[in-house]
């Protein structure tokens, strides 16, 4: 029952987590500021030319940005409480942090010694919540400090559990989609994206089945490419993780590692798939896996709703296609190229969908990545925190894998480039909008 907006207001909200935020540039800086800084010119230009329908043009596009770090769909949901008014358009990016939540099913020692005796207390409320409450807060200790690691590991959760959060991820969709076809709120879902050869994965497991001898081969192979990297002999260490792979075909480790040798050798097309399989098959995902983007992708073709894949946004402006540090910070959050695509992509389907409101995308001129960026206020200063910010992150993350070397690694680079850019060493690039992740060193600079 939410009134319409004022008059002459475009209201447009945004749900979702730290990416819909825009991290580690909010708020200056995302998707939905984005969207406003496209459709102000859109709607600009459409009242010079005279277009559209006058009674209806907005003087103001507001947008309502209720995404909260960390929030999965169903917390995401839950910050439409807080809207005023019904907007007119609602962006949905949500997927990334379905395994940062309901941690007391993830509880490692759910069948403990005194699973009997649990099974049997649960009959009482009050001991049900008390034992969420204490899974949740155990997982939450674990993932915060970082348990003690193995190269071999143990997924998140099981087949069946896996199977069941997909499960209840798709109703939720289908909830959300009902929601707001009743409330009458037209609705844009993106399909998420991650980093793919810029974020190793968090947790490789092999084969259920696989004996004490097999898992040894596995850690007897590591060591032996790893050598070879070591020494810079790509092509040999490429034959032992393909040697691996043949026997663990889902070790999410052989598969980025993989990656990084064929990428060292310079044929990128052939490291591309093996850096989307270790994304697939990591045990402790962080980035939306492929059954996530599917169910998104499947509920919003069902209800009618469109979508924007963000992968097929990104990947055009990526080398050989492989999502990277040029367009991820880290695991999910885009740098500010990124973020820039991905708001000019929704926001000219919003125009297109809109002639009566918006001038067709068709007919403006080419995104303006400089002057969005100008004119949403990034400076140095905002680089430098949003650098501090992604440093910060990586060094939480670095403590999910058994070896968290590469993350603290470009954690320490942001770092240095947040001290150097205040600094006035480094700058950024030639048109003042580098992203925060790649300032370039200015003449003369040391």
């Amino acid at each position: 029952n939410l009134p319409d907006p004022p008059d002459g207001e475009w209201h447009i909200a945004a749900i979702g987590g730290s990416t819909t935020a825009g991290s580690p540039y909010h708020p200056r800086f995302g998707i939905p500021p984005v969207v406003r800084w496209r459709l102000e010119r859109a709607w600009s230009s459409s009242e010079s030319a005279g277009g559209g329908a006058s009674a209806e043009r907005p003087r103001t596009i507001v947008v309502h940005n209720l995404a909260q770090m960390g929030h999965n769909l169903r917390l995401a949901a839950r910050q439409l409480r807080e809207l005023r008014y019904r907007p007119h358009v609602l962006l949905v990016y949500a997927g990334h942090n379905e395994f940062y939540h309901d941690l007391e099913e993830l509880h490692p020692m759910r069948e403990s010694p005194f699973s009997g005796l649990d099974r049997w207390l649960r009959r009482s409320p009050l001991f049900r919540v008390a034992q969420g409450v204490f899974a949740g807060q155990f997982m939450q200790q674990r993932l915060k400090h970082g348990a003690s690691r193995r190269l071999i590991d143990a997924p998140m959760a099981t087949a069946e559990l896996a199977r069941r959060r997909l499960a209840r991820f798709r109703r939720q969709l289908e909830e959300l989609a009902g929601f707001c076809e009743r409330a009458g709120i037209a609705t844009l879902w993106f399909v998420p994206a991650g980093s793919e050869s810029g974020f190793d994965p968090n947790r490789s497991f092999v084969n259920e089945n696989a004996t004490a001898d097999a898992q040894a081969d596995v850690e007897r192979l590591y060591s032996e490419a790893r050598a070879h990297e070591n020494a810079g002999r790509w092509s040999a260490a490429a034959t032992v993780y393909r040697r691996g792979l043949e026997r663990q075909p889902k070790f999410a480790e052989f598969h980025f590692r993989l990656g990084e040798c064929l990428a060292a050798e310079g044929r990128l097309a052939e490291a591309g798939p093996h850096f989307a399989l270790a994304l697939e098959h990591d045990g402790h995902p962080i980035r939306a896996t492929r059954e996530y983007r599917r169910a998104i992708a499947e509920v919003a073709a069902r209800r009618g709703i469109p979508c924007i894949d963000a992968a097929g946004v990104l990947r055009p402006h990526a080398a050989e296609g492989i999502l990277d540090r040029t367009l991820f910070n880290d695991n999910v959050h885009p740098t500010l190229r990124g973020y820039f695509l991905l708001g000019i992509a929704a926001a000219d389907r919003i125009a297109s969908d809109r002639p009566d409101l918006f001038r067709p995308p068709s007919e403006l001129p080419a995104p303006d990545f400089g002057a969005a960026v100008a004119e949403l206020g990034v400076g140095v200063e905002e680089l430098a925190a949003a650098c501090e910010v992604t440093a910060t992150g990586l060094e939480w993350l670095a403590g999910l894998r058994f070896d968290g070397s590469a993350r603290l690694r470009v954690a320490r680079q942001f770092s240095e480039w947040a001290r150097r850019l205040r600094a006035g060493e480094i700058q950024p690039g030639e048109d003042g909008s580098e992203s925060a992740g790649r300032p370039r060193i200015r003449p003369g600079a040391q």
